[in-house]
């Protein structure tokens, strides 16, 4: 009788532990399925919000002036998401993978180069088609960008725009500053409404024209491609209308 009892009470023992172990592998189970769907959650909503920052972009009437903050926003991104443990960074962002943009002027005023009088040659779109899935284009891209910036820096937008509607009738482009050889030939004082001692080169002015030309030009968007396995936004190529 005495052993009946300690088989029963073992057996009992044994069934508790089994109820116990399965409510918390159930309990387990429950928690994970729910703190992955939270997740899964929180990736999709990121997902959205990524695409619908860059898919603003995605238009048949975007400025060259659009572009130029969709660049920047591209480059900063990446740069911000790349993984080099010598330089610092981490990538904590998953479904990271690096975003690309494409386009193409159809312009030759914007891209052709045009020649100085003193001998130098003004260009400052090197080609007519940018693709930033190789590596040196979003390098030539950003070094555009921060060169143009620099000049409105220096020298004040609205001094630059002045020089470039007026270059080709302006006496401070052409090397002897004889008036006397073309009566419709200005001043820096008059162009300008006063003496500026620092000025651009016209190789400046002449690259500044063009960055203006491009972001008065108006581009459409023709393809768009997605990530596989994340679903973002990776590639946008345009353009110029």
């Amino acid at each position: 009788m005495e052993n009946a009892t300690k088989a029963l009470l073992i057996g009992a023992g044994m069934l508790f532990a089994v109820v116990v172990v399965s409510m918390v592998l159930y309990t387990y189970n429950q928690i994970t399925t729910y703190y992955n769907s939270k997740q899964d959650e929180q990736e999709v909503k990121q997902q959205a919000e990524f695409n619908i920052e860059f898919s603003a972009y995605d238009r048949d009437d975007v400025t060259g002036f659009e572009l130029v903050s969709l660049i920047n926003k591209i480059i900063n991104y990446n740069r911000q998401n790349a993984v080099d443990s010598n330089l610092g960074f981490e990538n904590n962002d998953k479904n990271w993978t690096k975003m690309s943009i494409s386009f193409e002027i159809t312009d030759d005023e914007i891209t052709e180069p045009k020649p100085t009088n003193d001998g130098e040659t003004g260009q400052l779109f090197s080609t007519s088609i940018y693709n930033s899935e190789h590596s040196r284009t979003e390098t030539e891209l950003e070094d555009i960008i921060r060169r143009m910036n620099l000049l409105e820096k220096e020298y004040g937008s609205g001094v630059l725009s002045k020089l470039v509607s007026n270059r080709t009738n302006m006496l401070h482009y052409y090397g002897s500053g004889d008036a006397n050889r073309d009566k419709n030939l200005k001043t820096t004082k008059e162009v300008l409404g006063k003496d500026v001692q620092n000025l651009p080169t016209e190789k400046e002015v002449i690259e500044y024209g063009q960055y203006t030309e491009f972001k008065r030009a108006d581009f459409e968007c023709v393809n768009r491609s997605y990530d596989d396995n994340t679903g973002r936004l990776i590639l946008l190529e345009y353009r110029q209308k």
